[in-house]
């Protein structure tokens, strides 16, 4: 069934039964338009192809045998245009790492701003408050929402919001990080449901390092952290799963990742 509607002063159907709308619209044009449903009825087997001024909307299939030539061709999309496509829930690189002002309320006093990648650590703000009080970063805590920040999170762990203050003060009696051992090994104990543990192993470097990732996320974001977990240039390492090389669109499920694998870091030689 095709039934086309002119969207400027007529209606037109090209085979029966014939549907109106707007009969305000049609009065003006009712002798015509009764001639046409005559002739569209008198001919139901051999639909009749009328012109129509105007835009019009089309409902049914392009492609039941009808004679569509007087309309317009359909745009197409060439295949470059096709290939250059990206998703909206796709995301540069510049994107997820990207630099936001990260502000603290410093002992309720004065509030300073730490222009922070996303999957950057906050230790620059514990080093900043260091420098400025002169004592010892055990002595320094961060809470955000009531929960107490550590120098190894960022931005994205925290789940930082522009709107968001840090609150900043000196704690001589109690600290967050008196004991970093301890701390560190609760933490590392401690994972989401949605996380799984992945261990990075470097050429000649004994000790190995763990990052956490979602799930549901790509393996863009594991190479952002260990980017900035080692100072590395993200384009000059590659991650490497039983010889194999991780690409950036990888997902735990694609490459059926249960938790705690050991990658490898090949570092690429410079040129």
């Amino acid at each position: 069934m095709l039934f086309m509607f002119n969207t400027s002063d007529c209606f037109i159907a090209s085979v029966s039964p014939v549907f109106f709308t707007g009969a305000a619209r049609m009065a003006s044009n009712s002798e015509n338009t009764n001639s046409n449903i005559q002739n569209t009825q008198n001919t139901a087997e051999t639909p009749q192809m009328l012109r129509v001024l105007g835009p019009t909307i089309v409902i049914g299939d392009f492609y039941d045998g009808y004679d569509m030539s007087y309309l317009p061709p359909r745009s197409k999309r060439s295949k470059k245009e096709e290939v250059m496509f990206i998703p909206p829930d796709e995301c540069t690189l510049e994107e997820l790492n990207r630099t936001i002002n990260v502000k603290v309320y410093w002992r309720e006093t004065s509030t300073s701003t730490f222009p922070i990648r996303m999957f950057q650590s906050i230790e620059s703000i514990f080093e900043h408050f260091v420098k400025i009080e002169q004592i010892n970063i055990t002595h320094i805590t961060l809470t955000l929402h009531g929960k107490i920040l550590r120098p190894t999170d960022t931005p994205r762990s925290i789940n930082y919001k522009i709107s968001d203050f840090i609150d900043g003060k000196i704690d001589f009696y109690q600290s967050s990080i008196s004991d970093p051992s301890k701390n560190n090994e609760a933490k590392e104990e401690k994972l989401e449901d949605d996380e799984i543990k992945i261990y990075i192993m470097q050429k000649d470097v004994r000790k190995r390092i763990f990052f956490t990732i979602k799930k549901n996320e790509k393996m863009i974001i594991l190479y952002i952290k260990v980017s900035e977990k080692l100072g590395l240039d993200i384009e000059q390492f590659t991650l490497l799963l039983d010889g194999d090389n991780i690409k950036w669109n990888d997902t735990v499920k694609t490459l059926d990742l249960e938790g705690d694998e050991c990658v490898q870091l090949d570092e690429k030689d410079e040129k």
